[in-house]
């Protein structure tokens, strides 16, 4: 394997943390919102917080990416994600919690960003795709296996494991990157106004092929959303509706008997 594949390798695991923060937590919903002192709802948010966070946090890295370098945005990122997931770890309240899954995704959303243009960078013109298609699928071996291994942590360590293990992987994936990954293009220096920035993305927003490309992208990562687990209220309500149910069966069946 050259240094090469190995460094789009490292690239897509380091990638892959974001939504392994996502999945490995969805079979401990239940003990996770028991545990904060939470409700059901508060139990969702703690999903939804991170997603908002992950939409929002590739916006502003981005133009930082081009302003400083690749570099220090995905260094920078790695250590917001594991600051987040120390706090997530400890959190004592859904407040908290909340708080540290924030962090978490504006750390996560630096390395969707950096990661992709760090494996084109160096690629030739026109035969991006190859690096590109080493590290999707690198990344998508996160949400193949993490709710099963969620499942079996939560088992044995309990929910707050989940957290370890991410800050876990995540230091591990900092070391190897500052030894391993070099910069791919320094920053460019350019103003990061605001009114900029909104001009760019509205040119970017104007191209006539971004919004297929946009809507595909989004149909490919939605398309993972019906193969989660329940919420926990769902399951909740589910459960009540099946012993109601089962209730009434019983009911009737004691009633046909006394009948007879």
């Amino acid at each position: 394997m050259s240094a090469a594949t190995g460094r789009l390798i490292l690239l897509g695991a380091i990638t892959a943390l974001g939504s392994l923060a996502i999945q490995i937590i969805v079979p401990a919903l239940p003990l996770l919102a028991a545990g904060i002192g939470a409700n059901a709802a508060g139990g969702q948010l703690v999903i939804s917080v991170y997603l908002v966070g992950l939409a929002l946090g590739q916006l502003v890295w981005a133009p930082v990416a081009d302003h400083h370098g690749r570099r220090p945005v995905l260094l920078g990122g790695i250590v917001v994600f594991l600051v987040g997931t120390l706090v997530c770890a400890g959190a004592g309240d859904l407040a908290t919690m909340l708080f540290g899954r924030a962090i978490q995704s504006v750390g996560a959303s630096s390395s969707l960003v950096t990661g992709r243009a760090m494996a084109t960078d160096t690629a030739p013109v026109g035969k991006a795709a190859a690096p590109l298609a080493i590290l999707t699928s690198v990344t998508l071996i996160s949400p193949a296996l993490a709710p099963a291994v969620g499942g079996v942590v939560t088992g044995i360590g309990g929910w707050r494991a989940l957290f370890w293990i991410l800050a876990g992987l995540t230091l591990i994936g900092g070391m190897l990157a500052l030894r391993m990954l070099p910069e791919t293009r320094p920053g460019d220096r350019a103003p990061l106004h605001p009114h900029r920035l909104i001009g760019n993305y509205w040119r970017v927003a104007r191209e006539s092929g971004y919004l297929p490309l946009a809507t595909a992208n989004a149909l490919i990562s939605g398309g993972s959303t019906p193969s989660l687990p329940p919420p926990p209220s769902c399951s909740t309500r589910r459960g009540r509706r099946r012993r109601r149910r089962g209730c009434s069966i019983r009911a009737s069946r004691a009633r046909s008997s006394a009948g007879r």
